[in-house]
């Protein structure tokens, strides 16, 4: 668990106080349990951040709820969960979020709630929904997306994933 870490200076300059904006890390109250190669949820819990599947893992939800929320002083920019290697399984969690910036992400920073990028794997038994930026009228939010570079269709790199009962 990551704590809330700030730090805000005071320097006189020519007769001015200039304040530094207070600089933090991320916020998750989200844990798992590592047994083998299966990262298993500890609880329901938010995060700030994109979490990562290590490779060749199955991420296990055991039927809890992650929430997106909005970091301090910004917005939630990314997927709620991704690979971080060639194979990557999602089995059994609820993805949601509760966003309210007024902003339009696009490229790498679009929201998504399970992202595969260059990844064999599965995702299952999982429920994903309000992946959007509230109320803002933005197009952007999906809840899977599975790619794989080059997109003109002269890769090589095969990938396969299965997307089931979600």
């Amino acid at each position: 668990m990551r704590a809330m870490v700030g730090v805000c200076a005071v320097t006189l300059v020519a007769g001015f106080f200039l304040l530094l904006p207070m600089s933090a890390i991320a916020a998750t109250t989200c844990t798992w349990t590592d047994v083998g190669m299966v990262r298993k949820l500890n609880n329901d819990c938010t995060t700030d951040e994109t979490l990562g599947i290590p490779d060749g893992y199955t991420f296990d939800g055991n039927g809890f709820q992650i929430t997106a929320l909005d970091p301090a002083g910004g917005h939630f920019v990314g997927a709620v969960l991704v690979n971080e290697g060639a194979v990557a399984n999602v089995i059994d969690v609820l993805i949601t979020a509760e966003l309210t910036a007024n902003v339009c992400d696009g490229g790498a920073d679009r929201l998504r709630g399970i992202m595969f990028e260059g990844a064999s794997g599965s995702i299952a038994h999982s429920t994903i929904v309000n992946i959007n930026q509230g109320a803002s009228g933005c197009q952007e939010g999906n809840a899977i997306e599975v790619r794989n570079a080059p997109f003109d269709g002269t890769g090589t790199n095969l990938q396969t994933v299965e997307i089931a009962h979600v």
